[in-house]
């Protein structure tokens, strides 16, 4: 069943409402998941850059950047927006994201990863020129390999 970003939201909508889920479990379990497959692919430590929007996809990446940083990964934050813009959520997972302890750097011999946080399933529109920026950013770095 593949859905469209409306139908996607909708269904995101109508979990929450029921009460038996929120968003926050879920983009733990998503951001722990992320990470895992991450590690399973590379399990020496590499380098990931974390491109961030304001909403729930930058907070997903921030869990995914927390949990590679306690396994060791170099991470770095790119934002697209000021950070004290982003919604409550988000600016929780920075803040515990940025609470976790860089270890020192050794020898990365994994890859370098991006994690794509800047847009979710609400995004309409063209893309604004901070977010434009971030996105020929990645895309510049991707054709460089």
């Amino acid at each position: 069943m593949i859905l469209t970003p409306a139908e996607m939201q909708e269904a995101e909508q109508a979990v929450f409402a029921q009460g038996h889920v929120v968003a926050e479990d879920l983009m733990e379990k998503a951001g722990l998941g992320m990470g895992e497959a991450l590690r399973e692919r590379w399990p020496a430590p590499g380098k990931a850059i974390a491109y961030l929007g304001s909403g729930h996809n930058a907070g997903d990446a921030l869990v995914v950047g927390r949990h590679l940083r306690l396994w060791g990964w170099h991470v770095t934050l790119r934002d697209a927006v000021p950070p004290e813009k982003a919604s409550p959520l988000t600016r929780k997972k920075r803040a515990e994201f940025l609470a976790t302890a860089e270890l020192p750097l050794g020898r990365l011999r994994g890859p370098t990863v991006l994690l794509d946080g800047l847009l979710g399933v609400g995004a309409s529109g063209p893309l604004r020129a901070d977010y434009q920026s971030l996105a020929r950013e990645m895309n510049a770095s991707h054709e460089r390999e």
